[in-house]
């Protein structure tokens, strides 16, 4: 019996990780579509290495998705 609870427990959190990270790519999807929409208004390029202000945001989708 408890060997069946913890096999239900691994498969809940197992979807719950699926969740976040279909979550998480959703993020950057739409934080990349920003920054080339803004790009294509002020004629400047995206890339890798585009700074956004204080450059906290990209640093930010980098880790994310490092992670």
């Amino acid at each position: 019996m408890e060997r069946t609870q913890l096999e239900l427990r691994v498969a809940a959190l197992e979807d719950a990780l699926e969740t976040s990270e279909r979550r998480r790519q959703a993020v950057i999807d739409r934080y990349e579509r920003l920054l080339e929409e803004r790009a294509a208004t002020d004629g400047t390029s995206v890339s890798a290495g585009t700074s956004v202000s204080d450059g906290r945001l990209p640093a930010l989708v980098a880790r994310l998705r490092d992670s």
